[in-house]
């Protein structure tokens, strides 16, 4: 299953909320331009809040692609 996960930086907190059954929006705290935001952290992190929302360990979530919009897709 593909999931795509829309990104909101300078958030007051780390959270994530489904919007669909495919698709989330996450916000973090810290802004885009901050050094922890680079892509590689980005997805750590990402992948750790999808797998505590969808009850799914984080090993069997996987990077896929950035889309044209900017929002990380993941395979499930």
């Amino acid at each position: 299953m593909e999931i795509t996960v829309k990104v909101r930086y300078n958030a007051t907190t780390e959270r994530v909320e489904s919007y669909d059954g495919k698709r989330f929006i996450a916000y973090l705290p810290f802004s885009e331009d901050d050094d922890s935001s680079n892509v590689a952290n980005t997805k750590e992190i990402l992948i750790g809040i999808v797998s505590k929302k969808m009850g799914v360990p984080t090993n069997r979530i996987q990077f896929k692609n950035k889309d044209y919009m900017g929002n990380f897709v993941f395979e499930v």
